[in-house]
């Protein structure tokens, strides 16, 4: 069995204020269809976790127990006092096998939202795409499943040093409104400088030092940062020149 010294069944907060400032509250926490395996002596966590809140509502969580998926949660529901369906997230996860490790990636992301005295629901839903490297290169904002209007792409570009392993850099960050990632359908641009370099050069430290933020006007707005040698930031300064220093 599991050692129920490790698991946390209540919750209490009191911040020992008074009045409006005051919050305080019990969540209670119950655990059902734990799994280890014997030939691995490894314990894969819980099929179930249900949360109770102070509010009254009951946070339901589900989680994958096989090799690759272990620990990650695939759904979640919210229900109100009367058990009744609010709320449910799916998550979608893709394992893949690399030489002797598992990669798993959340591909989708689906929140659908109830009303218990009717039928009626909203599902809205968001997949994710990656590079080799695990990076997010593309976030599909579906807003509403049912319209194939209702869509919006946020996208990231990133700058790789493969032999300094600086691997998670972004070096520009849109949203459009086209799945075709074209000029046209910018809705916003940032773009980001590292180590005094040029734009989309490879960062050798990794220190941010300039952004720009792209206005439909045409111009950029343009921040840039200074650091000291443990890679503090002592110095920033807005388009408009004015200057922030920080001491440590």
């Amino acid at each position: 069995g599991i050692d129920a010294g490790y698991l946390i069944a209540v919750r209490q907060i009191d911040n020992r204020l008074e009045g409006r400032s005051s919050v305080e509250g019990t969540t209670n926490y119950e655990y059902a269809g734990a799994v280890f395996d014997s030939d691995t002596t490894e314990f894969r966590g819980f099929a179930d976790v249900k949360e109770q809140l102070p509010s009254g509502l009951t946070l339901q969580h589900y989680f994958h127990q096989d090799e690759a998926g272990k620990g990650k949660e695939y759904r979640k529901d919210m229900l109100n006092q009367d058990e009744e369906l609010l709320q449910r997230y799916d998550f979608t996860w893709l394992a893949q096998e690399e030489d002797e490790y598992q990669v798993v990636e959340l591909t989708t992301e689906e929140r659908t939202d109830y009303l218990p005295s009717s039928s009626a629901s909203k599902t809205v839903r968001t997949a994710y795409d990656y590079d080799e490297y695990g990076n997010v290169i593309e976030k599909h904002y579906q807003g509403d499943v049912t319209d194939p209007d209702d869509n919006l792409y946020e996208r990231y570009t990133y700058v790789l040093n493969v032999g300094e392993w600086i691997l998670d850099k972004v070096s520009n960050h849109r949203l459009q409104d086209d799945a075709t990632d074209s000029l046209n359908s910018r809705l916003s641009l940032e773009m980001f400088y590292y180590d005094d370099n040029e734009y989309n050069v490879a960062s050798s430290i990794g220190d941010l030092t300039r952004v720009q933020q792209w206005l439909n006007t045409g111009d950029m707005i343009e921040i840039e940062y200074e650091y000291d040698d443990y890679g503090n930031i002592i110095t920033e300064i807005d388009s408009n020149d004015h200057r922030t220093e920080y001491r440590y």
